[in-house]
C-alpha cells in the first residue's frame, strides 16, 4: 500500500510539474531530482535502508559541495550533477572481496 502511495504521489508531482513548468528549461532538472528522492523512498519501503540512505546522502553531499545545476546555485549541467551524485554513490558501495 505504501509503495502505491509513493508511486502515486511521485506521478502526480511529475504530471503537475510538466504542466506548471511546460515552458521552463528547468523541467528536466526538477524531474531528475524528484526521481532520485522517489527512488530513495522506494528503497526505504522495500527494506533497503542502507541503499536509501546512500542515495539521500549522495544528493545532500553534492548539494553541500555546490556540485549542482544552475537553479540550485551551481554551474553544472544536469548530466554533470548526476555524475557527481553517481561518484558519491560509487564511493559508498562496498568493495567485493
Amino acid at each position: 500500500a505504501v509503495a502505491a502511495v509513493v508511486a502515486l504521489v511521485a506521478a502526480a508531482v511529475l504530471v503537475f510539474t510538466r504542466w506548471y513548468l511546460a515552458d521552463d528549461d528547468r523541467l528536466a532538472v526538477f524531474a531528475a531530482t524528484v526521481s532520485l528522492f522517489t527512488a530513495a523512498m522506494m528503497l526505504d519501503y522495500l527494506g533497503c535502508n542502507e541503499e536509501s540512505k546512500a542515495v539521500e546522502s549522495a544528493v545532500r553531499e553534492a548539494v553541500a559541495a555546490n556540485e549542482t545545476t544552475h537553479d540550485l546555485g551551481g554551474a553544472l549541467s544536469t548530466a554533470q550533477a548526476g555524475a557527481a551524485i553517481r561518484r558519491r554513490l560509487d564511493s559508498k558501495r562496498p568493495l567485493a572481496s
